[in-house]
């Protein structure tokens, strides 16, 4: 997926738009959702299940840098 590039774009809703829902076809194509929230839960999911397996293999949980997402509040 490219990014929004304006400069190639006359600029106008329409070619914003183009970009957008070009972006949303990708995801949805190669990860199944656009949704944002479910893309989240992907993610977490994948870090979780390698959090998981990297304990499971002779305490390397200590050797393993997880970068984990700061939360609000």
């Amino acid at each position: 997926m490219q990014p929004i590039n304006l400069a190639n774009h006359d600029g106008s809703l329409e070619a914003q738009l183009i970009d957008l829902y070009r972006g949303q076809s990708f995801l949805l194509s190669r990860l199944g959702t656009s949704d944002p929230s479910q893309l989240v839960a992907l993610v977490e999911g994948l870090q979780e299940q390698l959090v998981a397996i990297y304990s499971e293999s002779d305490g390397a949980l200590g050797r393993l840098p997880v970068c984990r997402p700061k939360t609000a509040g």
